[in-house]
């Protein structure tokens, strides 16, 4: 679930995106059944919706497809977000790829320096700094271009 504003909520059930607006039920009739994965993320006022057939932005009374560039498997995309500087972050199971605003991609994976493809979560901090958990590799902190990683400490 997630709030689209102060008065609409937006649910995902097995029978597809509702809205609810003042207790009162009604189909996001976009897509049909099924198709609705999971709810993304709201940026600026708008919420990001995974289907089968890509991911789509919601605002109160349109839908949008989301033009993703080719070189992010969409189909492993987990969670998007964005920063104040017009950046989108997708988190896959391929690593970390940041959509700039000029329209180029950068790619964090083991490759380059994270501990782990498999990205679980992330938020952005006051700074800027995008921090980066990972399922296995531990945590890790993107400033700038650079790729800090932090490991449990052993006794």
């Amino acid at each position: 679930m997630q709030f689209l504003n102060a008065e609409v909520l937006l649910v995902r059930t097995k029978n597809g995106l509702y809205r609810c607006v003042n207790g009162n039920l009604s189909v996001v009739d976009a897509f049909g059944k099924d198709v609705y994965n999971e709810i993304l993320k709201k940026v600026n006022e708008t919420v990001m919706v995974k289907t089968v057939s890509g991911i789509f932005i919601i605002r109160e009374h349109e839908i949008i497809p989301l033009k993703i560039p080719e070189e992010i498997p969409k189909s492993s995309i987990r969670y998007i977000d964005s920063d104040k500087k017009g950046n989108m972050f997708f988190i896959t199971l391929n690593g970390l790829y940041i959509f700039h605003p000029d329209s180029s991609v950068s790619h964090y994976s083991t490759n380059n320096g994270l501990s782990s493809d498999d990205i679980y979560s992330m938020c952005i901090d006051h700074d800027g700094n995008l921090w980066i958990g990972t399922n296995g590799g531990g945590l890790n902190k993107l400033k700038k271009s650079l790729l800090l990683h932090f490991q449990k400490k052993t006794d």
